[in-house]
């Protein structure tokens, strides 16, 4: 598996994504996003060195995103699956790359953070495997938080 930093033109793709029905379900802001919204909100993360976009390959195919955001001293997790590759267990491969990646090269942090909607149990299921723990939790989402 392999992490490929976004390039301007995964934004079609990232898009198609982002607005794929389960992802939506799943994601902290459930409304489709327009291609207007999406675009302007794309190019300036491409722009925001806080902002560490990435495609995920596997076999030289783009199996889906991950997205680490610099909030003063923790990393925000946004990750998902492409729709054709979800249930073999690479959100937990993904999530462990995004973290190897924010403790090699990311400075001046000292936490990694996820928000999860809490229907989406395998998300859930993947942050507690990995030994974060839950910093908050309501009849919507769950934070989980790991300390590094």
């Amino acid at each position: 598996m392999l992490l490929r930093k976004v390039h301007l033109s995964d934004c079609e793709t990232l898009f198609r994504w982002i607005n794929d029905m389960e992802v939506r379900k799943n994601a902290r802001y459930t409304d489709v996003v327009s291609i207007e919204d999406f675009t302007d909100r794309f190019n300036k993360e491409l722009e925001n060195e806080n902002v560490y976009s990435f495609i995920v390959e596997k076999d030289s195919v783009s199996i889906g995103q991950i997205k680490l955001s610099k909030d003063e001293e923790r990393i925000v997790f946004n990750y998902s699956v492409d729709k054709n590759y979800r249930g073999q267990g690479l959100g937990t491969e993904i999530v462990k790359q995004g973290e190897k990646f924010a403790k090699s090269n990311i400075n001046n942090i000292n936490k990694l953070v996820a928000y999860v909607r809490g229907s989406n149990k395998g998300s859930c299921k993947i942050f507690e495997n990995l030994n974060y723990t839950i910093a908050f939790s309501n009849d919507d989402y769950v934070i989980y938080e790991k300390n590094i």
